[in-house]
């Protein structure tokens, strides 16, 4: 009889149990996210076909796999941290400044966060399962977070503030990358990318390509509107088939005084002997035979353009073009009979014992000992010569 009874209590304790839990399961998947922005809710409820500012379940947020919300007004996206099962989130386009919501979906392969007011994306460094991350037009200048996201494949950080690109040097899986629009002028941590199949890097400060030669997985690279003189090192990506764009480049040369020749620096993929021709735009420009330098015939301000065609792939493109801008100084005439004065350095005769006269590439005819008597010996001469016309 008592081990009956101990059957039938046990019983009731394993089904009172049983009912609590799924009383609080029950309750748990009833509790409602919050969602304070009104727009983002209203979006999230569009995707889950109630009213706009309908009640949202843990049960309903955690329903989800997939979250457009582009162009909504947003401004906060917290709540966001309840859709644990998101994979794919794109909340571009909106007033979005605080993304630390996002650091608990670490499901998500692909996020956009493009066109918005992010200038901290420390909140995204956790987020290892992550594909594609589209960032641009945002306030971003430190990329440090990025580093542990090594399955990115796609990145866009165009339009930002980036100058220091060096943290993206460990993406080696990267194959898209989009950098437009910063302050980039560095390219040395790309060098290693090997994977990288289309470049973006219109609109930086750029000027040596050199890291980009050994991209040999390239199919894309544009480089439109930067500093760039010389394009020799990119000879190989040519050859592989690379389409390459490199116009609106922007060279400014040291001033050069008028009337002094100066050399183009512009040089195509064979090298030194793929100099590039200059045509004068404005200014007092004149181009001598070949094109390959000139001189300026008045001070003032000049622009010189060039448009180079590629003969390569694809051929008989303009794939290499721009402007040089340069001032050019008065000339200052030599006068004529006049020696430069010498300059003596103080405590010291004349030479400085190297039978030249200091800082001053004059060589000294005689040395300084014979010199003096020279002079001394004329004096007694003009001396004995003045006397003898008085008698």
């Amino acid at each position: 009889m008592k081990i009956m009874s101990r059957f039938v209590l046990a019983g009731v304790f394993i089904v009172t149990t049983t009912a609590g839990m799924l009383v609080c399961a029950s309750s748990a998947s009833a509790v409602d996210v919050v969602i304070p922005d009104a727009s983002f809710k209203a979006c999230i409820n569009e995707r889950l076909g109630q009213a706009p500012d309908a009640a949202i379940t843990v049960n309903q947020a955690e329903s989800l796999d997939a979250l457009e919300c582009h162009a909504k007004g947003i401004v906060s996206i917290e709540g966001i941290q309840s859709f644990t099962n998101l994979t794919y989130l794109m909340l571009g386009n909106n007033q979005i400044n605080n993304v630390a919501p996002l650091a608990a979906l670490s499901r998500l392969d692909a996020l956009s966060l493009a066109g918005n007011q992010i200038s901290d994306i420390a909140p995204l460094a956790g987020l290892n399962n992550l594909f594609g991350l589209f960032l641009g037009n945002n306030q971003i200048s430190d990329v440090s977070s990025l580093v542990p996201l090594e399955n990115l494949e796609q990145l866009s950080l165009a339009h930002n503030q980036i100058s220091d690109i060096a943290p993206l040097a460990e993406l080696t899986n990267l194959g898209f990358l989009f950098l437009d629009n910063n302050q980039i002028s560095d390219l040395a941590p790309l060098a290693h990318l090997v994977n990288l199949r289309s470049l973006f890097l219109n609109d930086n400060l750029v000027s040596d390509v050199t890291p980009l030669a050994n991209l040999g997985a390239l199919e894309f690279l544009w480089l439109y509107s930067n500093q760039i003189s010389d394009v020799s090192s990119l000879y190989p990506a040519a050859i592989r088939g690379t389409e390459i764009r490199g116009r609106e480049q922007t060279i400014t040369l040291p001033p050069i005084s008028a009337g002094v020749v100066q050399e183009t620096p512009l040089i195509g993929y064979s090298g030194r002997f793929d100099r590039v021709p200059v045509s004068p735009q404005s200014g007092s420009a004149e181009i001598l035979p070949g094109g390959l330098s000139w001189t300026y015939t008045t001070s003032g301000s000049n622009t010189l353009t060039w448009e180079w065609v590629n003969t390569i792939n694809p051929p008989q493109t303009i794939a290499f073009s721009g402007q040089i801008v340069q001032e050019s100084t008065p000339s200052i005439p030599p006068s004529p009979n006049v020696l430069p004065e010498p300059n003596i350095i103080p405590g010291q005769p004349g030479a400085n014992g190297s039978g030249q006269l200091a800082n001053t590439g004059i060589a000294d005819p005689l040395p300084s000992g014979i010199l003096s008597g020279a002079l001394a010996l004329a004096g007694v001469v003009l001396w004995a010569s003045r006397l003898r016309a008085r008698r």
